[in-house]
């Protein structure tokens, strides 16, 4: 179900496939657009050129943290290092930043609450397995948005 011959859409989607994969982390600006009263309201990627116009949605927001009240708003975006945000973040220039994290093995006030610590702005928390997430659990100590 990929898009060509001998491709497929996800991992190991079929038996006796191997996977594999790499990336190269040039998304490097964004921008809000709609507002949460809205159907459609997420994320545009400004730069680079070659991605800029792409839209990701909102699915939803985290029970913790705070609310993204100004859709209107533009941040770089940084990749976590490491991915799942399970840990201290390590990324260079996370500061004022969106931080891109991995949905993974820890819980989703972990991975808010190492993305604050590192300074980020906002934490988005991608799905690595395709299905929409609402970011459960409680942390008082996690104040940046959570989305």
């Amino acid at each position: 179900d990929g898009p060509g011959y001998y491709t497929v859409g996800s991992p190991a989607t079929a038996k006796n496939i191997l996977s594999v994969g790499a990336s190269f982390n040039t998304a490097e600006a964004s921008t809000a657009y709609g507002d949460s009263g809205t159907a459609g309201y997420g994320m545009e990627l400004t730069a680079p050129a070659a991605a800029a116009g792409t839209q990701y949605d909102y699915v939803g927001t985290s029970d913790f943290g705070s609310a993204v009240t100004d859709y209107d708003f533009e941040l770089d975006l940084v990749l976590s290092e490491p991915l799942e945000g399970c840990e201290s973040i390590t990324s260079s220039g996370v500061s004022g930043k969106i931080l891109l994290v991995r949905r993974g093995t820890c819980a989703f006030t972990d991975k808010a609450k190492h993305a604050q610590d590192a300074g980020a702005a906002l934490v988005v928390v991608y799905n690595n397995d395709g299905a929409a997430i609402v970011m459960g659990g409680t942390d008082a100590s996690v104040t940046i948005p959570a989305v």
